[in-house]
Formats: C-alpha cells, structure tokens, sequence
C-alpha cells in the first residue's frame, strides 16, 4: 500500500456532523413536546398525534416492564400495519428492551428460528390464534384501558435498539445488533441529507422485518414528520398505492425499483425526494422519476443501519446510476484480499465503517469477528470496518460503482438472499441428495431464484410439493421460481458442484 492511495480513498469519506447522542425515545420526547397536536402516524382512517403515540408508548412500555421486562431485554413484535405497529416499535424501546420484528404470515419454522436465537422475554402482537409463539408472553399493542405509565426507562446510546434478521448461508437466519446511537446518528445524516422537517409526509411501505422500516419510521418520529403506513392492502395493490400516495401527499418515499416502475411519477407533485436501493435498476427508471425531485440511490446492508453510501442522480442516465458516496460520519473504503486499499479504478471489495455500523451478530462471535474487522486507517481507537462482500470499483470523481458479489448472496426485489439458506432448506427433506439454489434471467429480463435437486436412491421428487414445503420453511422472497430434478448434479473434477454445466431452467415449468 502506498501512502498516495490511501490519501485518494480518504478523501471521498463522509464529512463530519455532530448529532445529538441520546436515544431514541429521549430524541422522540424532545419532538412530543414541541409539536403535541401533530399527527405523528397514520393509516387507513385511524392516526395518532405525537402525544397520543408518546402516551401510547408509555402504556406499552409500562406493561411490558410489569411483565418483567427489563432494560437489555428483547422484545418480539407481530402487528398488524396501523398506527399501533408504531406504539409496538417505540413502546418497546422506552420499556429498555430491543425490538425484534417479525411479520405476520412468516413461515412458522422461520418465526421458531428467530425466537430460539433471540430469546424475547415478551412479544407484542394482536395475533391471539397461534401457537407459533409458544410460551413466550404476549401483550397487545393496544391497551384495553389506561395504566399508570411510570417513568420512562433510561438509555443511553450504546443501549440495543433491535435485532434484525437476514438470510444466513447455513440456513439459519443471523440476527444483526443495532444500537441507539447508530439510528439517531443516521437520521441526523438523512436529516441534513434530505433536508427532511416537521412539513414532511414519509410513506412506510417496508416490512418491518427488513430495515428500511427504520427509516420510515425513525426518520419521520425524530424529525417531527409524519408517517403514512401503507397498510397491507396499499402494498399488493400498486393502484391503491398510487391513490395513498396522492391522497397524502406524500413528500418522501423509500420504495423498491420494481413498485417504482408501476407507478406514474406525473401525479405525484408532492413527492420531492425518492430514495431507491436494495438492487440495481436501469437508467430509465431514474428518468422517469428525477423530473422535478430528488431521486437518490441508497446502499447499505443491514449491518450499517439502512444505508451508508447514496448519490444524488440528477440529469439523463443511460445506465445503472453509481452508489456514490459515504454519507456523513461514514467511510467507504475499496480493499483487495489483504485488506489494502487499491487505486482509483481498480475493483475491490467495498468496506465501510462509522456510526452506523451494528455491533455485530447475535449469539455469532466467530462470524462477528470475521467480517467485523479492526479500521486500520481511522483515527479512532476501536473502530470497526465491515466487509460488505460487494465488489465494487471507484469513479475519477469518487463515486463508488456496485460489480458483482464476491460470495454467493445476491438481491431480489431488493431481499438480500443466501442461495446457501434455500439449499439448506431443500436438504431437509430426506428424499432430497444434493441441492443447489442460484439466479437466472428469465425471457423478460428479470431476475428469478433457480434451483436444482437431485434425489435420493432414485426416489420420485414432485418439484410442485417441494416448493410447498419450502413455503412452510422460508419467506416468499427465498422460494425458488421453478426447481429443475436431475438424476445427479454435475460436479468439477473438485468435487463441487459444476454450476456451468446445469441445463437453463424452464420458467413456469413449477407453478
């Protein structure tokens, strides 16, 4: 490494801006206050002003504290998309625990995963049906009748905010711990970045179980806006989407690229920024939407607290726009195998640090400590860098630019998904030898999920019943579009499976 590359690296970091380092509901508190009578949430026909979800909050946190929980805790919540899966998220926060979602409708083998790795003392949910939950208690987000709030639990920001799951390449999912600090501090950076203030109406259209939700939500609470939750009716259908949208005028929107192409940018003049990541789209989609707004490209895995690295895409684009820059008290560094910086131009893997980075993964102190690594360049003692496992290469202006994976995991819809998860998964069916679960472009040019079994001692495999199975184990997003049965897959002369030498999948061949 040569003191001149690292010089040019370092200087397309994030710049500093100092925020305010409390927690979450402290910041929420110091919004109640000044604007009381402004509506902090809505859906449907139902809303809550700030100090009706500050006194809903309360109530929950209350409840849960008289049911043992207790700061450093977990909490599980499944609700429904109103105004009380808000009340669920901060109520939970100001009783000192973290929140861990989930989301209605997940397959139950997955839910099982997710609580014996988190172990919630508690989980708020208005599903009373299912046994899913087990013997874990459970308390409505909603409260019968009034109860004696108390004080509000101290934090501080190194407290735990939440625990979100993502797709494990052992096929067990991985909860990633976030705290306090790293949520305020990137609402302060996408406050400045968007200029976002109590005049704003953000649409939450994410699952909670994915982190874009804590953006939605957070990103409004702590800057005095207003949230919009689109309810599960608004999210399958892409014209009542549209009509919530107008309706509301909404004036922020975090939406993938695919429901972004369904919907007409013309009859929304009151949207004035759209922030889009997840996976990469064309040009085209960024020149339908710019006119008139701001159209931001985001990227950020879940383990830097929704997004680390955005760029501004204004002007015509023939091409997927780059992922830009860091934003603010962040650092993207592009690395090779020994983690030393390469020129301007040269790919490498992307490796990024700072406020936003989560603590690491829970219960996996082994694979924690393997992409969580010392910052060799910072001047901060105890800093981390995380590898991202994206290869990317840098711009003259230093824009960064996605390439490729360096392992397996790929994006679909904008869900990150580890082929290895889905083959785990299929191997659990006893007639099922060798799996293999990878990406194809079908005829329309959209990317689906592929995989190839091979059976057993010859057994009969219905690809149709298999996929239904998968449906009990795993969410929609991970279920393969068509399963091809080969009598065995091919391997190289290694061992491994020759992913070259399996025949093209035949699209709609598995309802």
């Amino acid at each position: 490494m040569t003191a001149e590359v690292l010089d040019d690296q370092q200087r397309w970091q994030g710049s500093h801006l100092s925020f305010v380092d409390r927690s979450i509901p402290d910041r929420f508190a110091e919004r109640a206050g000044a604007q009381p009578d402004a509506v902090a949430v809505a859906a449907g026909t139902e809303s809550l002003s700030y100090a009706e979800l500050d006194a809903a909050s309360a109530d929950l946190a209350a409840r849960l504290r008289a049911a043992g929980v207790r700061r450093g805790a977990r909490v599980a919540f499944a609700v429904r998309r109103d105004p009380w899966l808000v009340v669920a998220m901060l109520g939970i926060l100001r009783a000192g625990a973290a929140f861990v979602p989930l989301e209605r409708g997940m397959p139950a083998a997955r839910v099982r995963a997710i609580l014996a790795d988190a172990e919630p003392c508690a989980i708020v949910t208005d599903d009373e049906d299912t046994d899913v939950f087990g013997s874990i208690p459970r308390l409505p987000a909603r409260s019968a009748g009034g109860s004696d709030s108390g004080p509000v639990e101290e934090l501080a920001g190194d407290d735990v905010a939440y625990v979100l799951y993502t797709s494990g390449s052992t096929g067990t999912p991985k909860g990633v711990v976030v705290s306090h600090r790293s949520v305020v501090a990137f609402v302060a950076a996408v406050e400045q970045l968007f200029q976002l203030t109590a005049a704003d109406r953000i649409v939450a259209f994410a699952a909670s179980v994915f982190d874009v939700s804590i953006f939605d939500v957070f990103g409004a609470l702590l800057t005095g806006a207003r949230i919009q939750v689109a309810t599960d009716a608004d999210r399958l259908n892409v014209r009542r989407l549209q009509r919530l949208l107008e309706d509301e005028a909404i004036t922020v929107a975090d939406l993938p690229p695919a429901v972004l192409g369904m919907l007409d940018p013309v009859r929304l003049p009151d949207l004035r920024v759209v922030f889009v990541g997840g996976e990469a789209y064309p040009g085209s989609l960024v020149n339908a939407w710019n006119r008139g707004r701001r159209f931001v490209n985001g990227y950020g895995p879940t383990e830097c607290t929704v997004t680390m690295v955005t760029h501004d895409c204004d002007g015509v684009w023939d091409t997927s726009p780059p992922i830009g820059l860091p934003i603010a008290n962040h650092v993207a560094y592009v690395l090779d195998e020994n983690l030393e910086p390469v020129p301007d131009g040269a790919p490498g893997e992307l490796v990024i640090g700072g406020t936003g980075l989560a603590y690491g993964y829970l219960n996996r102190p082994g694979h924690t400590a393997r992409v969580f690594v010392p910052d060799p360049f910072g001047a901060d003692p105890g800093a981390r860098l995380y590898r991202t496992g994206d290869r990317v290469h840098r711009l003259p202006n230093g824009r960064l630019v996605f390439l490729d994976r360096i392992d397996r995991q790929v994006k679909l819809h904008g869900v990150r998904v580890e082929p290895g998860e889905v083959e785990a998964a299929l191997m659990r069916d006893h007639e099922i030898a060798q799996a293999y679960v990878t990406v194809w472009i079908d005829t329309d040019g959209r990317k689906r999920l592929a995989a190839y079994v091979a059976s057993r001692d010859g057994a009969a495999v219905d690809p149709r019943q298999l996929r239904s199975r998968l449906s009990e184990r795993l969410t929609s997003s991970m279920i393969p579009a068509v399963i091809t049965v080969l009598p065995t897959l091919p391997l190289t002369s290694s061992g491994k499976i020759d992913h070259r030498a399996l025949p093209a999948p035949v699209f709609g061949a598995t309802p």
